[in-house]
C-alpha cells in the first residue's frame, strides 16, 4: 500500500515525521463534541492531524499517548472521523459528520481512559488508567480496529489488548472518505492562565489498510 499523505486540522502543524514521536498543542476552548443539535453544542476546533481511508480500505489505528496532567477534560487520542457531504448548520464541518475518539482524557483530578462515540450526539464512557499509582499513569496504547462493519476500541497493557468499547455503526455507511488520525483538545482553561495550552504527545503511530 503505498505512504499515507497526512493533512493538518483546525489549526494543528504537521510533524515532520509521523513515524517518529510528536506533539499537538491545543488551545483553550478547544473540544470535539457533540452535547445537543444546537450550533453552540456541536463543537469540532480540536487540533487534529489526519489521512484518508474509505471504510472498506481502514482496518487499523495505533497509537500510543502521553497527556499532562492538569484541567479538567485535557484530553489527546485518537481520532476516525466520518465527514458527510451534506452540511449542516454550526461550526462548518456540518452536523451530519460522524466520529469516534478514545485517548487520555483528565476527570475528576486524574486521568482516565475515554472513549466517546458520536452519531446523532455524543457517548462517553470512561475507564481506569493502566498502572498502580500515578507515576505509573503517564501514557497508554490505543487500538482501534475494524471488524466487519463494527470498531472496536483497546488499550493495549503489556502487549495485551483489553477491550474498551465496540462501535456497531462505525462503518454502516456508504463510501465516502474516513479521516484516521490523532488529536488534542482542552475543553476548559486553566485557572489564572486563561491562555495557557495543553501539549499532547504521540508515538508508534500507525494506521493500516488494504
Amino acid at each position: 500500500m503505498p505512504a499515507h499523505t497526512w493533512h493538518a486540522a483546525n489549526g494543528a502543524t504537521l510533524p515532520p515525521s509521523t513515524a517518529d514521536s510528536f506533539t499537538i498543542t491545543a488551545h483553550p476552548i478547544t473540544d470535539i463534541w457533540r452535547r445537543d443539535a444546537t450550533p453552540e453544542g456541536d463543537v469540532f476546533n480540536a487540533p487534529y492531524i489526519y489521512t484518508t481511508l474509505t471504510p472498506t480500505t481502514f482496518s487499523r489505528l495505533a497509537v500510543t499517548v502521553t497527556v499532562p496532567w492538569r484541567t479538567q477534560f485535557d484530553q489527546g487520542g485518537l481520532l476516525i472521523a466520518f465527514p458527510s457531504s451534506i452540511k449542516g448548520s454550526g461550526n462548518g464541518h456540518g452536523q451530519n459528520w460522524r466520529w469516534i475518539k478514545a485517548g487520555i482524557e483528565m476527570f475528576d483530578g486524574k486521568p482516565a481512559l475515554g472513549v466517546v462515540g458520536t452519531d446523532r450526539f455524543s457517548d462517553w464512557s470512561l475507564a481506569p488508567m493502566p498502572g498502580p499509582d500515578a507515576d505509573h499513569q503517564r501514557e497508554a496504547e490505543f487500538e482501534a480496529v475494524r471488524d466487519g462493519t463494527s470498531l472496536w476500541v483497546y488499550v493495549v497493557v503489556d502487549g495485551e489488548r483489553r477491550a474498551l468499547r465496540e462501535v456497531k455503526w462505525a462503518f454502516l455507511g456508504g463510501e465516502e472518505e474516513v479521516r484516521v488520525g490523532v488529536y488534542a483538545a482542552k475543553p476548559t482553561p486553566d485557572e489564572g492562565a486563561a491562555e495557557a495550552g495543553v501539549e499532547v504527545g504521540f508515538s508508534g503511530l500507525v494506521v493500516e489498510g488494504s
